[in-house]
């Protein structure tokens, strides 16, 4: 700063707080600049296999999380498979919904509150807004489904004389 310039470091370097060197720059050809040479175009070997080290260790705990939850919803989705109990399947379903749209809201309000009260009470209002419209989305859809399924038992009943509006369940449609 004595010569009247100012120097700014960008670095990703959040276990050692970001003091230690620089990462490795781009070599222009999409890739991270390496080789045997012993020094990048910004840092040292170390400075490089810290950073493949700690990209590798948040792949590793992103997988281990995403197959937790994989398991975790394959085994929820299937309590009726599993038991016979569609009742509880639904009940479980019920509350994982109240309980992601409750997450999705306190959220949007804590990504909110950052910014000031007035900051948390748009958060707020965004993750409500969410919520709501999501919930009427599924509802229509819902009413969808229930329609087509209630179309397709009315088609059975026609075809094998079982609507009694039309001939008294006799299949002569008279």
């Amino acid at each position: 700063m004595a010569d009247g310039k100012i120097y700014i470091t960008i670095s990703d370097k959040r276990l050692d707080g970001g003091t230690s060197g620089t990462p490795p720059v781009s070599s222009g050809r999409g890739g991270i600049s390496g080789g045997g040479s012993g020094s990048h175009a910004g840092g040292s070997d170390k400075d490089f296999y810290d950073l493949l080290g700690r990209y590798a260790e948040h792949q590793l705990f992103h997988s281990f999380k995403s197959l937790a939850t994989q398991t975790v919803n394959f085994s929820l989705n299937n309590i009726g498979n599993f038991t016979g109990d569609y009742i509880t399947q639904r009940q479980v379903n019920v509350l994982r919904q109240a309980a992601s749209g409750t997450i999705s809201i306190g959220l949007s309000t804590i990504a909110g509150a950052r910014f000031g009260p007035v900051g948390a009470l748009v958060g707020f209002g965004v993750g409500m807004t969410s919520l709501v419209a999501g919930t009427i989305f599924e509802h229509k859809a819902t009413q969808v489904e229930v329609a087509k399924t209630n179309y397709s038992i009315a088609q059975l009943r026609d075809r094998v004389g079982l609507n009694t509006i039309y001939d008294g369940s006799r299949g002569t449609e008279n």
